[in-house]
């Protein structure tokens, strides 16, 4: 598969912050939500699940209004958040439970997101026949992003 490859989560629970705004403004509004995300790492850390080799996922999550984990229209909602299974005790932190799906998954880095979003949909979308079925995620591990485009809600 090149540069990209398939990739299943079944459903899981993200603590963090999170904040709503337009699509258009999205680059006034989510760096703030990360400002307080690496503020309020050291609280959230200690909710966080971590990977067999002990790295704690982080993610950018990103879901409609109505939070059914739909793509953005004009407006959305960003959470930059850890992976938890302790959300009953979230000490104040926002608390999304984000729904299974299998996804595409492409590597990409602040430089080239815009160029991977546009060539995942524009081009290896319709080369295989896939449909986006719910919001575009960023997860990341250790020091490299990933973003995962949905496919199929498990």
């Amino acid at each position: 598969m090149g540069d990209y490859d398939l990739f299943v989560k079944d459903a899981f629970f993200l603590v963090g912050c999170d904040g709503a705004g337009t699509a258009e403004t999205a680059s006034e509004w989510i760096p703030p939500l990360w400002d307080e995300f690496n503020a309020s790492y050291p609280k959230l850390e200690k909710l966080a699940v971590r990977d067999a080799h002990g790295v704690i996922p982080v993610w950018g999550a990103m879901t409609d209004l109505g939070q059914e984990f739909q793509p953005w229209g004009e407006e959305g909602k960003y959470m930059a958040a850890v992976e938890s299974e302790r959300y009953m005790d979230a000490l104040g932190f926002a608390v999304w439970r984000v729904p299974g799906f299998r996804y595409v998954r492409a590597a990409a880095t602040l430089e080239t997101y815009a160029s991977v979003y546009r060539r995942i949909l524009g081009k290896v979308f319709p080369q295989n026949g896939w449909e986006l079925v719910g919001a575009v995620q960023e997860y990341y591990l250790k020091d490299r992003m990933w973003l995962l485009f949905p496919i199929q809600r498990l």
